[in-house]
């Protein structure tokens, strides 16, 4: 077992502060593609992707995180994340870009603040 694997220990949410820190990064990406505006986003298809990487890395993240990490902040909807990326995911050609738009423009900037509070409160921890 590598250290990376080891859930005991001093180490042990090492993995889950550089998820967190990897979902942050992802808002911020998302605050970036947003502050592009809504036109530019209807108009590019790059940027609608990218909007699709966005929700599908928030989900693989949210994924990678422990119940009882997940649970110090119980605020944070990871069944709707879970579920945006498995319809991003398999759903792919009847996504609905309005809604995406939506959801990064109106929920991750709060999602991000979890993001923050959890990365915190696991700091706190160690």
């Amino acid at each position: 077992m590598t250290s990376t694997d080891d859930r005991s220990g001093p180490r042990k949410h090492e993995r889950d502060l550089w998820t967190i820190e990897d979902l942050i990064d992802v808002c911020d990406s998302a605050a970036a593609l947003v502050s592009r505006g809504e036109e530019v986003y209807r108009q590019d298809r790059l940027l609608r992707l990218a909007s699709e990487a966005i929700l599908i890395r928030l989900g693989e993240g949210i994924s990678r995180l422990p119940e009882d990490v997940l649970n110090l902040e119980p605020g944070i909807p990871r069944s709707a994340i879970r579920g945006m990326r498995n319809r991003t995911v398999h759903e792919y050609q009847r996504i609905d870009h309005e809604l995406v738009w939506r959801t990064l423009r109106d929920f991750l900037p709060g999602l991000r603040e979890q993001f923050v509070r959890l990365h915190a409160e696991l700091l706190r921890g160690l």
